[in-house]
């Protein structure tokens, strides 16, 4: 049988053996857990592949509108707000933001997932522009 007993004490919150004794199991240990924020949430729900796909546009808008807040477009917010409405391009920039996130890890920095995909929805756009424009010489 075993049994807990509190660490003597020099002072209040001070164990006997020093600053850096072990905590016994009656002492109140400090809380080491850091809750996560939002773009760092999205990131591993993103990655970790447990989202629907309707929970991954609803946590990729989550995170840019965040970072919307934020302020972290500059003179682009008004362009990513109007293209979160996008279903299409909003699915395409979580693709592309796990694909780069997969094939080189660290790529992304979860404590940027917002902007991150924001930019990506500036890109995909910017892509089907070229496309559409390439098409258009191609039809003629």
């Amino acid at each position: 049988m075993t049994t807990t007993t509190a660490q003597p004490r020099i002072a209040s919150g001070v164990p006997a053996g020093g600053e850096f004794t072990a905590f016994g199991h009656s002492d109140n240990v400090p809380a080491l857990h850091v809750p996560l924020n939002v773009h760092e949430q999205v990131h591993l729900d993103l990655m970790s592949d447990s989202l629907d796909p309707r929970g991954e546009t609803r946590a990729c808008r989550d995170a840019v509108v965040r970072s919307l807040v934020g302020g972290d477009f500059g003179e682009d917010t008004e362009q990513v707000s109007a293209l979160l409405e996008d279903e299409r391009l909003v699915r395409l920039a979580v693709d592309r933001y796990v694909v780069n996130e997969t094939t080189a890890p660290g790529t992304h920095r979860p404590d940027q997932s917002g902007q991150m995909l924001g930019r990506y929805l500036i890109e995909l756009t910017k892509e089907d522009e070229e496309t559409a424009a390439a098409w258009k010489e191609t039809s003629e």
